[in-house]
Protein backbone atom coordinates (compact mmCIF):
# COMPACT_ATOMS: atom_id res chain seq x y z
CA UNK A 1 0.00 0.00 0.00
CA UNK A 2 1.34 3.44 -0.88
CA UNK A 3 1.60 6.10 1.75
CA UNK A 4 1.27 9.82 1.36
CA UNK A 5 5.04 10.21 1.48
CA UNK A 6 7.18 13.17 2.45
CA UNK A 7 6.61 16.90 2.12
CA UNK A 8 7.53 16.83 -1.56
CA UNK A 9 4.64 14.52 -2.27
CA UNK A 10 6.74 11.42 -2.96
CA UNK A 11 4.99 8.08 -2.44
CA UNK A 12 6.01 5.43 0.02
CA UNK A 13 7.26 3.18 -2.78
CA UNK A 14 10.71 3.72 -4.32
CA UNK A 15 12.03 2.22 -7.57
CA UNK A 16 14.66 -0.48 -7.19
CA UNK A 17 17.06 1.58 -9.28
CA UNK A 18 16.87 4.52 -6.90
CA UNK A 19 17.26 2.19 -3.92
CA UNK A 20 20.43 0.69 -5.39
CA UNK A 21 21.89 4.10 -6.19
CA UNK A 22 21.16 5.24 -2.65
CA UNK A 23 22.71 2.09 -1.16
CA UNK A 24 26.01 2.77 -2.95
CA UNK A 25 26.32 5.90 -0.83
CA UNK A 26 26.79 3.56 2.10
CA UNK A 27 30.42 3.27 0.96
CA UNK A 28 31.07 6.69 2.48
CA UNK A 29 29.41 5.61 5.72
CA UNK A 30 31.22 2.26 6.04
CA UNK A 31 34.61 2.31 4.37
CA UNK A 32 36.29 5.33 6.00
CA UNK A 33 34.70 4.48 9.37
CA UNK A 34 36.04 0.90 9.28
CA UNK A 35 39.52 2.02 8.26
CA UNK A 36 39.78 4.77 10.88
CA UNK A 37 38.27 3.02 13.89
CA UNK A 38 40.09 -0.27 13.27
CA UNK A 39 43.54 0.91 12.24
CA UNK A 40 44.20 4.56 13.10
CA UNK A 41 45.34 3.86 16.64
CA UNK A 42 47.38 0.86 15.50
CA UNK A 43 48.97 3.02 12.78
CA UNK A 44 49.98 5.55 15.40
CA UNK A 45 51.57 2.93 17.67
CA UNK A 46 52.98 0.46 15.13
CA UNK A 47 54.06 2.76 12.25
CA UNK A 48 54.43 6.23 13.74
CA UNK A 49 55.84 4.76 16.97
CA UNK A 50 53.70 6.95 19.24
CA UNK A 51 53.16 5.90 22.87
CA UNK A 52 49.96 3.82 23.27
CA UNK A 53 48.42 6.14 25.88
CA UNK A 54 49.16 9.22 23.75
CA UNK A 55 47.78 7.48 20.65
CA UNK A 56 44.62 6.63 22.60
CA UNK A 57 44.24 10.26 23.66
CA UNK A 58 44.68 11.52 20.07
CA UNK A 59 42.02 9.09 18.83
CA UNK A 60 39.72 9.94 21.73
CA UNK A 61 40.07 13.69 21.17
CA UNK A 62 39.08 13.24 17.53
CA UNK A 63 36.02 11.14 18.40
CA UNK A 64 35.03 13.57 21.19
CA UNK A 65 35.32 16.66 18.97
CA UNK A 66 33.31 14.90 16.30
CA UNK A 67 30.56 14.06 18.78
CA UNK A 68 30.41 17.58 20.17
CA UNK A 69 29.82 19.16 16.75
CA UNK A 70 27.26 16.55 15.65
CA UNK A 71 24.15 18.41 16.93
CA UNK A 72 25.37 21.64 15.30
CA UNK A 73 26.00 19.74 12.06
CA UNK A 74 22.49 18.31 12.36
CA UNK A 75 20.87 21.75 12.57
CA UNK A 76 23.13 23.06 9.77
CA UNK A 77 22.16 20.09 7.59
CA UNK A 78 18.45 20.57 8.28
CA UNK A 79 18.79 24.23 7.34
CA UNK A 80 20.46 23.25 4.06
CA UNK A 81 17.71 20.73 3.41
CA UNK A 82 14.92 23.21 4.09
CA UNK A 83 16.58 25.79 1.88
CA UNK A 84 17.48 23.52 -1.05
CA UNK A 85 15.01 20.65 -0.50
CA UNK A 86 17.73 18.05 -1.05
CA UNK A 87 20.54 16.37 0.86
CA UNK A 88 22.86 16.63 -2.15
CA UNK A 89 24.44 19.89 -0.99
CA UNK A 90 25.32 18.63 2.49
CA UNK A 91 26.71 15.34 1.17
CA UNK A 92 29.01 17.16 -1.27
CA UNK A 93 30.26 19.51 1.47
CA UNK A 94 31.28 16.50 3.56
CA UNK A 95 32.58 14.17 0.83
CA UNK A 96 35.16 16.41 -0.87
CA UNK A 97 37.34 17.19 2.18
CA UNK A 98 36.83 13.66 3.54
CA UNK A 99 38.49 12.16 0.47
CA UNK A 100 41.57 14.35 0.86
CA UNK A 101 41.94 13.84 4.60
CA UNK A 102 41.56 10.04 4.35
CA UNK A 103 44.78 9.90 2.33
CA UNK A 104 46.71 12.40 4.45
CA UNK A 105 45.78 10.64 7.68
CA UNK A 106 47.87 7.56 6.86
CA UNK A 107 51.07 9.17 5.57
CA UNK A 108 54.13 10.01 7.68
CA UNK A 109 53.82 13.36 9.41
CA UNK A 110 56.27 15.97 8.04
CA UNK A 111 57.12 16.88 11.64
CA UNK A 112 58.57 15.12 14.64
CA UNK A 113 57.95 15.32 18.37
CA UNK A 114 55.09 17.62 19.38
CA UNK A 115 54.58 18.68 15.76
CA UNK A 116 53.85 15.07 14.79
CA UNK A 117 51.24 14.74 17.54
CA UNK A 118 49.55 17.99 16.49
CA UNK A 119 49.54 16.85 12.85
CA UNK A 120 47.72 13.60 13.58
CA UNK A 121 45.39 15.28 16.07
CA UNK A 122 44.31 17.98 13.58
CA UNK A 123 43.84 15.61 10.65
CA UNK A 124 41.95 13.06 12.74
CA UNK A 125 39.54 15.81 13.87
CA UNK A 126 39.09 16.98 10.27
CA UNK A 127 38.50 13.37 9.21
CA UNK A 128 35.74 12.60 11.69
CA UNK A 129 34.04 15.98 11.19
CA UNK A 130 33.88 15.62 7.40
CA UNK A 131 32.76 12.03 7.81
CA UNK A 132 29.89 13.11 10.07
CA UNK A 133 28.79 15.83 7.64
CA UNK A 134 28.48 13.29 4.85
CA UNK A 135 27.05 10.52 7.03
CA UNK A 136 24.37 12.68 8.68
CA UNK A 137 23.02 13.84 5.33
CA UNK A 138 23.25 10.39 3.74
CA UNK A 139 21.30 8.72 6.54
CA UNK A 140 18.74 11.55 6.70
CA UNK A 141 18.14 11.21 2.98
CA UNK A 142 16.72 7.73 3.59
CA UNK A 143 14.02 9.08 5.91
CA UNK A 144 12.95 11.68 3.38
CA UNK A 145 12.71 9.29 0.43
CA UNK A 146 9.71 7.44 1.92
CA UNK A 147 7.38 7.24 4.92
CA UNK A 148 6.82 3.49 4.56
CA UNK A 149 8.01 1.24 7.44
CA UNK A 150 8.80 -1.61 5.03
CA UNK A 151 10.42 0.59 2.39
CA UNK A 152 12.67 2.26 4.95
CA UNK A 153 13.75 -1.11 6.29
CA UNK A 154 14.29 -2.44 2.76
CA UNK A 155 16.33 0.64 1.91
CA UNK A 156 18.53 -0.09 4.92
CA UNK A 157 18.65 -3.77 3.89
CA UNK A 158 20.25 -2.80 0.60
CA UNK A 159 22.68 -0.56 2.46
CA UNK A 160 23.36 -3.44 4.79
CA UNK A 161 24.09 -5.76 1.87
CA UNK A 162 26.78 -3.37 0.65
CA UNK A 163 28.18 -2.93 4.18
CA UNK A 164 30.19 -6.18 4.44
CA UNK A 165 32.00 -5.48 1.17
CA UNK A 166 32.79 -1.88 2.09
CA UNK A 167 33.66 -2.83 5.67
CA UNK A 168 35.94 -5.59 4.42
CA UNK A 169 37.86 -3.12 2.26
CA UNK A 170 38.27 -0.92 5.33
CA UNK A 171 39.02 -3.71 7.81
CA UNK A 172 41.08 -5.89 5.48
CA UNK A 173 42.61 -3.26 3.20
CA UNK A 174 45.87 -2.77 5.12
CA UNK A 175 46.32 -6.53 5.52
CA UNK A 176 45.63 -7.09 1.82
CA UNK A 177 48.24 -4.46 0.98
CA UNK A 178 50.79 -6.32 3.13
CA UNK A 179 49.92 -9.69 1.59
CA UNK A 180 49.73 -8.53 -2.04
CA UNK A 181 52.54 -5.95 -2.00
CA UNK A 182 55.17 -7.40 0.35
CA UNK A 183 58.00 -5.70 -1.55
CA UNK A 184 56.67 -2.24 -0.67
CA UNK A 185 57.79 -0.53 2.51
CA UNK A 186 55.23 0.04 5.26
CA UNK A 187 54.62 3.70 4.40
CA UNK A 188 53.93 2.89 0.74
CA UNK A 189 51.52 0.12 1.75
CA UNK A 190 49.51 2.52 3.91
CA UNK A 191 49.49 5.19 1.19
CA UNK A 192 48.26 2.62 -1.33
CA UNK A 193 45.52 1.59 1.10
CA UNK A 194 44.42 5.20 1.67
CA UNK A 195 44.26 6.03 -2.03
CA UNK A 196 42.45 2.79 -2.96
CA UNK A 197 39.88 3.17 -0.20
CA UNK A 198 39.22 6.79 -1.15
CA UNK A 199 38.73 6.00 -4.84
CA UNK A 200 36.22 3.24 -4.08
CA UNK A 201 34.01 5.19 -1.70
CA UNK A 202 34.39 8.44 -3.66
CA UNK A 203 33.01 6.95 -6.87
CA UNK A 204 30.18 5.11 -5.09
CA UNK A 205 29.17 8.20 -3.13
CA UNK A 206 29.02 10.35 -6.25
CA UNK A 207 26.56 7.87 -7.78
CA UNK A 208 24.39 8.22 -4.67
CA UNK A 209 24.70 12.00 -4.48
CA UNK A 210 23.41 12.49 -7.99
CA UNK A 211 20.52 10.15 -7.28
CA UNK A 212 19.31 12.79 -4.82
CA UNK A 213 16.98 15.47 -6.10
CA UNK A 214 18.69 18.53 -7.54
CA UNK A 215 17.72 21.94 -6.11
CA UNK A 216 16.14 22.81 -9.47
CA UNK A 217 13.96 19.68 -9.43
CA UNK A 218 12.90 20.43 -5.85
CA UNK A 219 11.73 23.90 -6.84
CA UNK A 220 9.68 22.40 -9.66
CA UNK A 221 8.08 19.89 -7.28
CA UNK A 222 7.30 22.57 -4.73
CA UNK A 223 5.67 24.72 -7.35
CA UNK A 224 3.76 21.92 -9.07
CA UNK A 225 0.04 22.39 -8.62
CA UNK A 226 0.46 25.47 -6.43
CA UNK A 227 0.66 29.18 -7.06
CA UNK A 228 4.37 30.16 -7.20
CA UNK A 229 3.98 32.64 -4.31
CA UNK A 230 2.62 29.90 -2.04
CA UNK A 231 5.58 27.62 -2.79
CA UNK A 232 8.03 30.46 -2.13
CA UNK A 233 6.35 31.34 1.17
CA UNK A 234 6.53 27.72 2.32
CA UNK A 235 10.24 27.61 1.54
CA UNK A 236 10.97 30.79 3.51
CA UNK A 237 8.91 29.65 6.51
CA UNK A 238 10.83 26.37 6.63
CA UNK A 239 14.16 28.19 6.80
CA UNK A 240 12.93 30.22 9.78
CA UNK A 241 11.90 27.03 11.57
CA UNK A 242 15.41 25.69 11.13
CA UNK A 243 16.92 28.73 12.88
CA UNK A 244 15.20 28.18 16.22
CA UNK A 245 17.31 28.44 19.36
CA UNK A 246 19.73 25.52 19.71
CA UNK A 247 18.78 24.82 23.34
CA UNK A 248 15.08 24.88 22.44
CA UNK A 249 15.66 22.32 19.68
CA UNK A 250 17.60 20.03 21.97
CA UNK A 251 15.21 20.36 24.92
CA UNK A 252 12.08 19.63 22.90
CA UNK A 253 13.64 16.55 21.30
CA UNK A 254 14.86 15.11 24.59
CA UNK A 255 11.27 15.02 25.85
CA UNK A 256 10.68 12.12 23.46
CA UNK A 257 11.16 8.86 25.39
CA UNK A 258 12.06 6.87 22.28
CA UNK A 259 15.03 9.15 21.65
CA UNK A 260 16.36 8.84 25.20
CA UNK A 261 16.08 5.04 25.10
CA UNK A 262 17.69 4.89 21.67
CA UNK A 263 20.66 6.93 22.92
CA UNK A 264 21.27 4.46 25.76
CA UNK A 265 21.08 1.56 23.31
CA UNK A 266 23.51 3.32 20.98
CA UNK A 267 25.87 4.10 23.85
CA UNK A 268 25.89 0.50 25.08
CA UNK A 269 26.58 -0.93 21.64
CA UNK A 270 29.17 1.62 20.52
CA UNK A 271 31.24 1.26 23.70
CA UNK A 272 31.22 -2.51 23.13
CA UNK A 273 31.95 -1.99 19.45
CA UNK A 274 34.70 0.51 20.23
CA UNK A 275 36.54 -1.87 22.54
CA UNK A 276 36.10 -4.78 20.12
CA UNK A 277 37.52 -2.98 17.09
CA UNK A 278 40.17 -0.99 18.96
CA UNK A 279 41.57 -4.28 20.29
CA UNK A 280 40.81 -6.81 17.54
CA UNK A 281 43.85 -5.99 15.36
CA UNK A 282 46.11 -6.41 18.42
CA UNK A 283 44.33 -9.63 19.44
CA UNK A 284 44.66 -11.20 15.99
CA UNK A 285 48.34 -10.26 15.83
CA UNK A 286 49.55 -10.95 19.36
CA UNK A 287 47.01 -13.17 21.15
CA UNK A 288 46.17 -15.48 18.25
CA UNK A 289 49.40 -14.88 16.30
CA UNK A 290 47.69 -14.83 12.90
CA UNK A 291 49.76 -13.72 9.90
CA UNK A 292 48.62 -11.12 7.35
CA UNK A 293 47.01 -13.70 5.03
CA UNK A 294 45.12 -15.33 7.91
CA UNK A 295 43.88 -11.93 9.10
CA UNK A 296 42.69 -11.09 5.58
CA UNK A 297 40.85 -14.45 5.60
CA UNK A 298 39.31 -13.58 8.97
CA UNK A 299 37.88 -10.35 7.57
CA UNK A 300 36.62 -12.12 4.44
CA UNK A 301 34.73 -14.65 6.59
CA UNK A 302 33.41 -11.76 8.70
CA UNK A 303 31.92 -10.23 5.56
CA UNK A 304 30.11 -13.46 4.67
CA UNK A 305 28.70 -13.82 8.19
CA UNK A 306 27.68 -10.17 8.17
CA UNK A 307 25.73 -10.72 4.93
CA UNK A 308 23.84 -13.60 6.49
CA UNK A 309 22.95 -11.60 9.59
CA UNK A 310 21.70 -8.69 7.49
CA UNK A 311 19.54 -10.85 5.26
CA UNK A 312 17.88 -12.33 8.35
CA UNK A 313 17.47 -9.21 10.49
CA UNK A 314 15.35 -7.08 8.14
CA UNK A 315 12.58 -9.66 7.48
CA UNK A 316 12.51 -10.41 11.23
CA UNK A 317 12.21 -6.69 12.02
CA UNK A 318 9.44 -6.25 9.45
CA UNK A 319 7.45 -9.16 10.89
CA UNK A 320 8.00 -8.77 14.63
CA UNK A 321 9.28 -5.20 14.97
CA UNK A 322 12.73 -3.87 15.78
CA UNK A 323 12.25 -3.84 19.56
CA UNK A 324 12.03 -7.64 20.14
CA UNK A 325 14.74 -8.24 17.53
CA UNK A 326 17.20 -5.90 19.29
CA UNK A 327 16.40 -7.41 22.70
CA UNK A 328 17.32 -10.89 21.44
CA UNK A 329 20.42 -9.73 19.52
CA UNK A 330 21.89 -7.73 22.40
CA UNK A 331 21.18 -10.59 24.84
CA UNK A 332 22.63 -13.42 22.75
CA UNK A 333 25.77 -11.47 21.78
CA UNK A 334 26.28 -10.17 25.33
CA UNK A 335 25.99 -13.57 26.99
CA UNK A 336 28.19 -15.26 24.35
CA UNK A 337 30.97 -12.64 24.46
CA UNK A 338 31.03 -12.77 28.27
CA UNK A 339 31.26 -16.60 28.23
CA UNK A 340 34.27 -16.43 25.88
CA UNK A 341 36.18 -14.82 28.75
CA UNK A 342 36.41 -18.27 30.31
CA UNK A 343 37.54 -20.05 27.11
CA UNK A 344 40.91 -20.33 25.39
CA UNK A 345 40.85 -18.43 22.07
CA UNK A 346 44.15 -18.88 20.23
CA UNK A 347 43.41 -19.91 16.62
CA UNK A 348 41.75 -18.66 13.44
CA UNK A 349 38.70 -20.82 14.22
CA UNK A 350 38.41 -19.28 17.67
CA UNK A 351 38.74 -15.81 16.19
CA UNK A 352 35.92 -16.56 13.74
CA UNK A 353 33.69 -17.89 16.55
CA UNK A 354 34.18 -14.69 18.55
CA UNK A 355 33.48 -12.60 15.48
CA UNK A 356 30.25 -14.50 14.73
CA UNK A 357 29.01 -13.81 18.24
CA UNK A 358 29.66 -10.10 17.95
CA UNK A 359 28.22 -9.91 14.43
CA UNK A 360 24.87 -11.15 15.80
CA UNK A 361 24.33 -7.68 17.21
CA UNK A 362 26.65 -5.63 15.01
CA UNK A 363 24.91 -6.33 11.70
CA UNK A 364 21.35 -5.58 12.94
CA UNK A 365 22.53 -2.48 14.79
CA UNK A 366 24.34 -0.82 11.89
CA UNK A 367 21.61 -1.83 9.45
CA UNK A 368 18.54 -0.69 11.37
CA UNK A 369 19.39 1.62 14.27
CA UNK A 370 19.09 4.70 12.04
CA UNK A 371 15.51 3.70 11.14
CA UNK A 372 14.75 4.19 14.83
CA UNK A 373 15.84 7.78 14.19
CA UNK A 374 13.37 7.94 11.30
CA UNK A 375 10.59 6.82 13.66
CA UNK A 376 11.63 9.41 16.25
CA UNK A 377 11.65 12.07 13.54
CA UNK A 378 8.05 11.14 12.69
CA UNK A 379 7.10 11.36 16.38
CA UNK A 380 8.79 14.76 16.55
CA UNK A 381 6.91 16.04 13.51
CA UNK A 382 3.58 14.85 14.89
CA UNK A 383 4.15 16.16 18.42
CA UNK A 384 6.11 19.36 17.72
CA UNK A 385 5.22 20.24 14.14
CA UNK A 386 8.88 20.24 13.04
CA UNK A 387 10.78 17.90 10.73
CA UNK A 388 14.30 17.69 12.21
CA UNK A 389 15.64 14.45 10.79
CA UNK A 390 19.32 15.44 10.71
CA UNK A 391 19.20 16.76 14.27
CA UNK A 392 17.64 13.49 15.47
CA UNK A 393 20.25 11.48 13.55
CA UNK A 394 23.01 13.69 14.96
CA UNK A 395 22.00 12.85 18.54
CA UNK A 396 22.55 9.15 17.80
CA UNK A 397 25.75 10.08 15.96
CA UNK A 398 26.95 11.95 19.06
CA UNK A 399 26.53 8.81 21.16
CA UNK A 400 28.10 6.72 18.41
CA UNK A 401 31.21 8.87 18.93
CA UNK A 402 31.07 8.75 22.75
CA UNK A 403 31.58 5.00 22.62
CA UNK A 404 34.84 5.11 20.62
CA UNK A 405 36.02 8.10 22.66
CA UNK A 406 35.81 6.14 25.90
CA UNK A 407 37.13 2.95 24.36
CA UNK A 408 40.13 4.70 22.82
CA UNK A 409 41.05 6.38 26.10
CA UNK A 410 40.85 3.11 28.00
CA UNK A 411 42.42 1.04 25.21
CA UNK A 412 45.57 3.10 25.48
CA UNK A 413 45.55 2.62 29.25
CA UNK A 414 44.82 -1.11 28.84
CA UNK A 415 47.70 -1.61 26.41
CA UNK A 416 50.07 0.19 28.73
CA UNK A 417 48.87 -1.73 31.79
CA UNK A 418 49.36 -5.17 30.22
CA UNK A 419 52.92 -4.38 29.11
CA UNK A 420 52.44 -3.57 25.41
CA UNK A 421 55.62 -2.35 23.68
CA UNK A 422 55.18 0.20 20.85
CA UNK A 423 56.82 -0.21 17.45
CA UNK A 424 55.53 -3.56 16.18
CA UNK A 425 58.04 -5.65 18.16
CA UNK A 426 57.54 -8.97 19.95
CA UNK A 427 55.27 -8.66 22.96
CA UNK A 428 55.52 -10.26 26.42
CA UNK A 429 53.11 -13.07 27.33
CA UNK A 430 51.11 -10.72 29.56
CA UNK A 431 49.91 -8.84 26.45
CA UNK A 432 48.25 -11.90 24.91
CA UNK A 433 46.54 -12.82 28.18
CA UNK A 434 45.40 -9.28 28.89
CA UNK A 435 44.01 -8.71 25.38
CA UNK A 436 41.91 -11.90 25.61
CA UNK A 437 40.25 -10.80 28.82
CA UNK A 438 39.45 -7.26 27.75
CA UNK A 439 38.11 -8.04 24.26
CA UNK A 440 35.59 -10.55 25.61
CA UNK A 441 34.45 -9.21 28.98
CA UNK A 442 34.15 -5.48 28.24
CA UNK A 443 31.96 -5.79 25.10
CA UNK A 444 29.85 -8.48 26.81
CA UNK A 445 29.02 -6.32 29.83
CA UNK A 446 28.00 -3.29 27.78
CA UNK A 447 25.85 -5.38 25.44
CA UNK A 448 23.94 -6.71 28.44
CA UNK A 449 23.33 -3.08 29.45
CA UNK A 450 21.83 -2.61 25.99
CA UNK A 451 19.30 -5.36 26.71
CA UNK A 452 17.93 -3.38 29.66
CA UNK A 453 17.56 -0.28 27.48
CA UNK A 454 15.92 -2.14 24.56
CA UNK A 455 13.21 -3.43 26.89
CA UNK A 456 12.14 0.21 27.47
CA UNK A 457 11.88 1.27 23.79
CA UNK A 458 8.26 2.45 23.32
CA UNK A 459 7.86 2.17 19.53
CA UNK A 460 6.16 -0.99 18.33
CA UNK A 461 5.23 -1.98 14.79
CA UNK A 462 1.51 -1.56 15.51
CA UNK A 463 2.05 1.81 17.18
CA UNK A 464 4.17 3.08 14.28
CA UNK A 465 1.47 2.17 11.75
CA UNK A 466 -1.08 4.15 13.80
CA UNK A 467 1.32 7.11 14.00
CA UNK A 468 1.91 7.09 10.24
CA UNK A 469 -1.81 7.12 9.53
CA UNK A 470 -2.43 10.00 11.96
CA UNK A 471 0.56 11.95 10.62
CA UNK A 472 -0.75 11.69 7.05
CA UNK A 473 -4.12 13.01 8.20
CA UNK A 474 -2.52 15.85 10.15
CA UNK A 475 -0.41 16.90 7.14
CA UNK A 476 -3.54 16.95 5.01
CA UNK A 477 -5.48 19.01 7.56
CA UNK A 478 -7.88 16.17 8.27
CA UNK A 479 -9.18 14.76 11.58
CA UNK A 480 -6.89 12.28 13.31
CA UNK A 481 -6.62 10.27 16.52
CA UNK A 482 -3.67 9.36 18.75
CA UNK A 483 -5.19 6.00 19.66
CA UNK A 484 -2.60 3.24 19.59
CA UNK A 485 0.49 5.43 19.95
CA UNK A 486 -0.24 7.78 22.86
CA UNK A 487 2.59 6.16 24.87
CA UNK A 488 5.08 7.14 22.15
CA UNK A 489 4.36 10.86 22.40
CA UNK A 490 6.03 13.34 24.81
CA UNK A 491 3.98 13.93 27.93
CA UNK A 492 1.99 17.16 27.84
CA UNK A 493 2.87 19.82 30.40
Amino acid sequence: MKTKGNVLGLTGEISIGKKIRYSLGNAGDELPYALFYTYFMMYLTEVAGINAVVAGIISAVAAACDGLVDPALGIFSDNLYRKHGTRRTGMIIGLGPLAIVTILLFVPAPFSGVGELIYYCIFSILFVTCFSMYSTNFISMGAEMTDSYEERNFLRLLCGLTAPLFSYLGHGGPQLAKAILPEMDVDAQWLTTGISVTLVYGICCLVCIFAALSPRKVKALRAAGRPPKEAAAEENDDVKIGKLNFIENVTSLLKIKALKVQLIMVFAFTVANGFFYALIAYVLTYSMELNAAQQATFWAVESVVYYGAIVLCVPVANKFGKKPMFIVCYAVAGVTMTSFFFLNLNSLGAAVAMMVAFTLVEAPFWTLHCTMGYEISDIDEFANGKRRTSLVISFASLFVKIGPTLSYIFTGIILSSIGYVEGGVSQPESVAEGLHGYITLLPGIFLLLGVIAALQYPVTRKGFDALTKALEAKRAGEDYSTEGFEHMLPKAK
